[in-house]
């Protein structure tokens, strides 16, 4: 048998039954064996006869292209592989099985404390640094919405782990998340709809980003449906937008349409359409010098960009679809309505928006115009 000692880890080669065996056990753990601790303690949730397997080594050869698929659909799971590698930063060369929920609950001081946890995986370590990474500023800190999508990763791949009996137990399952307010309480009043648009960028003088915005603000549509939006799903004599967006029923995607009235919009998103020049070619509206739609980081980017420069560090796109739902909801009162021009299944959802405008002023709704003023008469 052959032993050494490498990175702080004592490596066993051996022969058994004709077969080259490798062991590797922590300096740590072999001291506390050696000075009575219980080693059986720390193999304690490992699945009847398997293989003790880093958290690395599972999430790369099976949660990612077994459970997530992401190898055929890599754009589709790209926000879950992206929260894979930073989990896989500080739990790497750990094993599974030992995992426990105090090593969650250091992990989520790190992240709230310092932002970016340390890595302590050996592979990671020796990668360059992806460029596509999100890198935190000088001051900024995790978000409570990040730190809770990563122990739902890590949550995901125990439970996988779980069905495939490599462990015995999820020691994290009943782990508290952090409190966050719901992204529903995120959106623009009326004077800060304004404030936003002026800050919006216009590269090289073109206001096609500050024209999507309003879009956004006035129909409520997804970012996939404003980018695919055409001038042919513009019907001015039935005074009527068509919307479409694709929703994905198993393995494959339905087209789902739902059709907003001109005139119940208001004048200014009259405004807005006589506005905006759809492309010549191909007829989007927000398009660039091909025809074809603005990619989503650009979108994203100059969106957050005109936020921050007008004061809102939070605001993300999706959040405009909020300050419509609210504005809309404050002008109709109208659960079916509001449904159907949202676009939205989920009831609570949509009821959600009612019960948060019910003390609010109808006059403050972006939707609401003013009452014009009563003309005057003289009698004969």
């Amino acid at each position: 048998m052959q032993v050494r000692k490498v990175n702080g880890r004592f490596e066993f080669d051996f022969t058994f039954e004709s077969r080259r065996v490798r062991r590797a056990i922590e300096c740590a753990e072999l001291v506390r064996f050696l000075e009575g601790g219980e080693y059986a303690q720390l193999d304690a949730n490992l699945g009847p006869g398997k293989e003790p397997t880093s958290f690395y080594d599972f999430v790369y050869d099976y949660y990612l292209p077994l459970h997530s698929e992401a190898r055929k659909k890599p754009g589709v799971y790209k926000t879950d592989r992206i929260t894979m590698k930073s989990l896989a930063r500080y739990f790497g060369d750990e094993a599974l099985h030992r995992i426990q929920a105090s090593d969650w609950e250091e992990y989520k001081k790190l992240r709230l404390t310092q932002g970016v946890v340390p890595t302590r995986c050996r592979r990671l370590a020796e990668q360059p640094e992806d460029p596509r990474a999100r890198r935190l500023g000088p001051g900024q800190k995790a978000s409570p919405w990040t730190v809770n999508r990563e122990l739902s990763g890590l949550n995901q791949v125990m439970e996988y782990a779980l069905s495939l009996r490599l462990i015995k137990e999820n020691p994290i399952q009943k782990c508290a998340r952090l409190p966050a307010k719901a992204r529903k309480e995120f959106w623009l009043r009326k004077g800060d709809i304004e404030l936003f648009l002026r800050s919006v960028p216009a590269p090289k003088g073109s206001p096609l980003f500050r024209h999507l915005a309003e879009f956004l603000i006035l129909t409520g549509a997804r970012i996939g449906e404003a980018l695919l939006f055409n001038a042919r799903q513009v019907d001015w004599q039935r005074r009527e937008v068509e919307l479409v967006t694709f929703k994905k029923r198993g393995k494959e995607r339905d087209a789902v349409y739902r059709y907003l009235s001109i005139d119940s919009l208001g004048p200014r998103f009259i405004s807005l359409l006589r506005r905006m020049t759809p492309h010549p070619r191909t007829g989007n509206y927000f398009a660039g010098r091909r025809g074809e739609p603005l990619p989503y980081p650009w979108v994203y980017k100059h969106l957050a960009q005109g936020g921050r420069t007008a004061g809102f560090d939070w605001l993300r796109p999706h959040d405009l679809r909020h300050t419509f739902a609210m504005h809309r909801a404050m002008a109709i009162r109208d659960f079916r309505q509001l449904q159907m021009e949202l676009g939205q299944e989920d009831p609570a959802s949509v009821q959600s928006y009612l019960d948060n405008t019910a003390r609010m002023r109808s006059e403050d709704s972006l939707f609401r115009a003013p009452p014009s003023p009563p003309t005057l008469t003289t009698a004969r």
